[in-house]
């Protein structure tokens, strides 16, 4: 089994805090969850970002459209790695040539709170129209998982929010070498 397992929020909140800003051995990068993807960081010593963070990084990363939980990061993680597809998810890391997996869970209508930050305008180069944040339930958590001496490492995690009719949940599996061969766009 592995991996695969049910999750409880105190778990999540100790495996966010501790790949917050780590990395793994021989891979780049490190762990993002909380200071990119959480306004209101829940319990101690966690990181957060801020509205002004979040509109700052849609310009300076040129993204037209970037969110990040409002409080509630920690229960839509708990919630999105217990679902079906969760853990169906975290199934595929028990493979030893898988590098990690990418997905993206259905969690609409369990009320999670998330700041939506859209540019309207958003040139490859030049000026952009200024970010609108707003207030949104989301409705997809999006998480890079890893595996890591069999503990689970969550590179990121961040909620988004789409207009219906909804996607499928999905994830994209890859795999070491074979210069990061993947499997894309598979259902959970």
């Amino acid at each position: 089994m592995g991996l695969v397992r049910i999750y409880s929020e105190q778990e999540v909140g100790k495996i966010l805090k501790e790949s917050e800003g780590v990395g793994l051995p021989n891979e780049g990068g490190q762990g993002h969850s909380e200071g990119l993807h959480e306004i209101v960081a829940v319990g101690r010593g966690r990181e957060s970002t801020s509205v002004a963070g979040l509109e700052d990084r849609a310009l300076t990363e040129r993204k037209s459209t970037v969110g990040a939980f409002d409080g509630s990061q920690i229960k839509a993680v708990t919630f999105a790695l217990n679902t079906q597809a969760g853990q169906n998810t975290l199934a595929f890391l028990n493979a030893k040539a898988v590098w990690y997996v990418f997905t993206k869970i259905n969690v609409s209508g369990q009320g999670f709170k998330m700041k939506l930050t859209q540019v309207a305008d958003m040139p490859k180069i030049g000026p952009a129209t200024a970010p609108v944040t707003s207030d949104k339930i989301a409705q997809f958590v999006c998480m890079k998982l890893m595996a890591n001496d069999g503990a689970l490492h969550i590179r990121t995690a961040y909620p988004v929010w789409d207009q219906a009719p909804l996607p499928q949940p999905t994830c994209e599996i890859v795999y070491r070498g074979d210069g990061g061969k993947m499997n894309q766009e598979l259902p959970v």
